[in-house]
């Protein structure tokens, strides 16, 4: 017996959709910089660019829920 419920609905206004798109081009741009970078990295600095991304990557996450810095020293 499975419930089935109605579908949500979400109405989309023009301006989500310029925020999507504006968005996804600054994530286009920020990973075809991070490629670039990653292409510049020697074997020696290999595990600074590992740490560096990993940092990255917890920022933009911290960034993308709104967690500033002074909320993650508390």
């Amino acid at each position: 017996m499975a419930l089935r419920r109605p579908p949500t609905r979400v109405d989309l206004k023009p301006e989500d959709i310029d925020e999507y798109e504006e968005l996804m081009n600054e994530r286009m741009m920020a990973a075809a910089d991070s490629s670039q970078q990653s292409a510049a990295v020697t074997p020696v600095n290999n595990v600074n660019a590992r740490q560096a991304a990993k940092d990255a990557k917890k920022a933009a996450a911290a960034e993308r829920i709104g967690v500033t810095n002074n909320a993650r020293r508390r």
